[in-house]
C-alpha cells in the first residue's frame, strides 16, 4: 500500500490541454508505451507505476480468448519509480537519424528501448510502429531495415 499519495491513475500519461497549471504541465507523453499499467504520483513528486513493462517480474501468456499470440513479457506487480519526458519531435528525428540500412529488427527495437521511444512490434513478417505510430520501419526478406515512413512530426 502507498502513503502520501497526491493522485493515482490507469493506462497511460498524457497532457491535454497546455493551458492547465500543474506540476505535470510541460509533459505530453511517456517514455514508451505503458499499456494497462497503474500510476502514482506522490506528494513529494515521485513518479511510480506498476504493470506491463516494468520492474523485473516476468509473466507469460497463452493463446486464449482474445489473445492470437502466446508469448513473455517483463511486468511489475508492485510499484516501481518511473521517469516521465517532454515529448519531442526534434529528439525522435535524432534517434531515427541513428537508424542504418540494413540493421536488424532487434537493433531498431533496442535502439527504441535505449531511447526511450515508444513502440509496438507486430508479428514476425510485419514491421515496427514507432509513438503511437507516428513512424514506421519495414523489413526485407533478410530482416534489414528497407524504409521508414513518416506519418506525422
Amino acid at each position: 500500500m502507498l502513503e502520501n499519495v497526491s493522485m493515482v491513475w490507469l493506462e497511460a500519461i498524457r497532457q491535454n490541454d497546455d493551458g492547465i497549471d500543474t506540476e505535470l504541465e510541460n509533459l505530453s507523453w511517456a517514455v514508451h508505451s505503458y499499456t494497462f499499467d497503474n500510476f502514482a504520483l506522490l506528494q513529494d513528486g515521485t513518479l511510480l507505476a506498476a504493470g506491463e513493462n516494468l520492474g523485473k517480474d516476468s509473466v507469460t501468456t497463452v493463446v486464449d480468448g482474445d489473445l492470437n499470440q502466446a508469448g513473455s513479457h517483463r511486468a511489475s506487480f508492485g510499484f516501481v519509480p518511473v521517469r516521465a519526458v517532454v515529448y519531442s519531435t526534434e529528439y525522435n528525428r535524432e534517434i531515427l537519424a541513428e537508424f542504418t540500412w540494413g540493421m536488424s529488427r532487434e537493433d531498431v527495437r533496442s535502439l527504441c528501448t535505449y531511447a526511450g521511444l515508444q513502440f509496438f512490434l507486430g508479428g514476425e513478417d510485419d514491421g515496427i510502429n514507432i509513438e503511437d505510430s507516428r513512424y514506421r520501419c519495414y523489413f526485407d526478406e533478410t530482416g534489414g531495415l528497407s524504409a521508414l515512413t513518416i506519418q506525422t512530426g
